[in-house]
């Protein structure tokens, strides 16, 4: 495991745009980072509180995840100057706000998927108000494709089979939904984990349809942290053991040659590390 960058912010949501360049979001400044080397550039100041982070596939455009604002956000393009800007996306459903976003994905179709719950320290098992949402109709819509769960925070989508993972933290489990005829899914626990706080982030490798589970943790338990491997099937497949159990961010390149994971050292400090794991 090799060490790319480390910084003084607590980063999150570590994602790839089309180009295979990779950012991540900084929840407490506000701040967007393009990942440059082993150094961090910041590019946008939302003033928010950006949690999740995802490029659209085919246009690159870049949506954000924010609870603090509880809302789906688009980054556009200012008219006047041409400079990035965020705009309001998605903040309500039936008329009621939303709890506050999480994470999101795009689905094979283009449309948007996001998680809707607690952030972590606030959910709980008996807390089941969360969400999971998705848009229809070139995003014009938006549609619930799971509610009544407990803190459901990561979101990833296998692109080839179209199956959708989201991790309920407080529940220590991984949700799976099939897709199904006219836009239908049919879910189910599709694996349930031991230990940890809970599992806050899941990433899929793009060719083998792996899923990556980031377990997170308390140092007092333990002084590593860990990132199941799980087939398609469900079946643990193995364990990459991370220097420290408060990670916060996981992706695969697009490529699928290497693992990105976002740790931060400790609950008192500020300093965040990426790390690459080769596959």
């Amino acid at each position: 495991m090799e060490l790319v960058a480390s910084s003084a912010h607590r980063l999150k949501s570590p994602a790839f745009d089309p180009s295979g360049s990779l950012f991540c979001t900084c929840s407490t400044t506000g701040t967007l980072f393009a990942v440059n080397g082993a150094s961090l550039e910041a590019f946008l100041e939302t003033n928010g509180g950006p949690c999740g982070l995802a490029f659209d596939p085919t246009t690159g455009d870049a949506f954000l995840c924010d609870g603090e604002k509880q809302s789906v956000q688009k980054i556009d393009k200012d008219p006047n100057t041409g400079a990035p800007v965020v705009v309001d996306f998605i903040h309500q459903f039936e008329g009621r706000s939303l709890s506050g976003p999480q994470r999101l994905c795009f689905l094979p179709n283009g449309e948007l998927l996001f998680t809707d719950g607690s952030a972590l320290g606030e959910a709980s098992p008996t807390h089941t108000g969360g969400s999971v949402y998705r848009t229809v109709q070139r995003r014009q819509q938006l549609l619930r494709l799971a509610g009544g769960l407990a803190g459901p925070s990561g979101v990833a989508v296998d692109a080839q089979t179209g199956f959708v993972y989201v991790t309920e933290t407080p529940l220590n489990r991984v949700l799976r939904f099939v897709p199904r005829p006219e836009g239908h899914y049919v879910s189910s626990v599709w694996h349930s984990l031991q230990g940890s706080l809970g599992p806050v982030d899941v990433t899929v490798h793009p060719l083998t349809g792996d899923v990556y589970v980031a377990k997170y943790d308390v140092a007092e338990a333990s002084p590593h942290g860990s990132v199941v491997v799980i087939g398609r099937n469900g079946e643990e497949k193995g364990v990459i053991t991370v220097p420290t159990p408060h990670i916060s961010g996981l992706a695969v390149s697009p490529s699928g040659e290497d693992l990105f994971i976002i740790v931060e050292v400790d609950d008192d400090s500020v300093v965040s590390k990426i790390y690459r794991f080769p596959l």
